[in-house]
């Protein structure tokens, strides 16, 4: 057997060697590619999603102030509304009073505001008044 016949012989059996080790490092290569990229993806998506996480905190607490302010003027409205109350109590009484000094006497009912004097009664019956809903305002970004 001579050298180039050995070789010969030999060649199909090292291409074949050969073309299986190739394949196996192309595959070797492509699954560490993907496994790269798989990695990459997951540390963007971590990120993405923390950054998220704290806009999301972020806009809860602005919404948290908002709230808290919404809650401090109804508190305010409202101890305003108690004081005008009074207010008007105090000065229907005493346009009661300055009236029963004058000699009439003013009787105010649910609906109706009835006014004796001088022999004479005058009624006056309230009109409803329409109840108007709150318009929202829509804020835009």
């Amino acid at each position: 057997m001579t050298v180039n016949s050995f070789f010969s012989a030999l060649l199909p059996y090292i291409s074949t060697v050969l073309a299986i080790c190739i394949s196996i490092g192309g595959l070797w290569a492509v699954h560490q590619s993907h496994s790269r990229q798989a990695i990459e993806l997951a540390k963007q998506a971590g990120e993405i999603q923390e950054r998220v996480i704290t806009a999301q905190k972020t806009e809860n607490e602005g919404l948290e102030r908002q709230v808290s302010e919404c809650r401090q003027e109804i508190t305010h409205l409202r101890d305003e509304c108690r004081n005008e109350i009074e207010h008007l109590k105090g000065m229907l009484e005493t346009t009661a009073d300055l009236l029963q000094q004058k000699g009439f006497t003013l009787t105010v009912g649910d609906d109706t505001v009835t006014l004796e004097g001088e022999g004479k009664v005058s009624s006056i019956k309230r009109k409803p008044r329409p109840v108007q809903k709150p318009v929202l305002k829509k804020e835009t970004p």
